[in-house]
């Protein structure tokens, strides 16, 4: 136990700690906000994504021989972010009904959030195994990853709602006409309700799949892991002379 807290406490900068706490917190305070009025199903989301933005201090309980001990904390910071803005602001505050495109925009920076993630992924791989690799496959397979995180998450959603109850997938005709969103004036069209889940879900994909090329795009002009004094070939060659 000690050397895991050590590892915490030296892998992670002291702003990073505070940041991501304050989130937590907030995101603790949705949960009981949820289970208070009695949306028993919101809760259990936000409580899903509370777990989420552990994710560092989950990947640091690993042996050291896995990948997941070379994965820098400051992949947790934007992982944070993101379960904060999906969970808090789009549920808690109800902005996936109240702000036209909220979703959309949240996935397309999602789609290039986890190009960047599989990039440390493939970065973390290269130094645990302690082997050189192109940069042309590791972005491609970062590229994959992220189509695979992406992707995933909608099934999630779709699982969730069809078993559990859930309104991740946020077609619900009721609640989007009580945030004033306009589908009763035929943005949507009222009469096939039942298609808000599949338009939701593919409007999703493509905005993961528009993000994903664009980061893929600034990774291949910058890979930052494998150029100039951070070249993690280099310094995979120079550990092995």
């Amino acid at each position: 136990m000690k050397s895991y807290i050590k590892r915490l406490s030296d892998g992670s900068k002291l702003w990073e700690k505070i940041l991501w706490w304050i989130i937590r917190l907030i995101q603790a305070g949705s949960i009981v906000y949820f289970l208070v009025i009695g949306n028993f199903q919101y809760a259990l989301q936000a409580f899903g994504n509370l777990v989420g933005m552990f994710a560092w201090e989950i990947m640091m309980l690993f042996p050291e021989r896995t990948f997941f001990r070379y994965i820098k904390s400051y992949v947790n910071t934007p992982l944070i972010l993101g379960f904060f803005a999906a969970s808090f602001g789009g549920v808690a505050l109800n902005f996936y009904y109240s702000i036209p495109g909220y979703d959309s925009f949240l996935h397309i920076i999602g789609g290039g959030a986890f190009v960047w993630i599989g990039y440390e992924i493939c970065t973390a791989m290269q130094l645990r195994d302690k082997k050189t690799c192109s940069v042309a496959i590791v972005l491609l397979c970062s590229l994959g990853l992220s189509m695979l995180f992406s992707n995933g998450w909608e099934l999630f959603e779709f699982t969730f709602d069809q078993f559990f109850g859930g309104d991740s997938q946020h077609w619900s005709l009721e609640l989007a006409i009580e945030a004033g969103s306009g589908v009763e004036k035929g943005i949507f069209d009222p009469h096939t309700p039942m298609r808000f889940a599949l338009m939701d879900t593919m409007t999703d994909m493509v905005c993961n799949v528009a993000g994903a090329v664009i980061a893929y795009i600034g990774l291949r002009i910058k890979p930052f892991h494998h150029t100039g004094k951070n070249d993690v070939n280099k310094i995979i060659e120079k550990t092995a002379e």
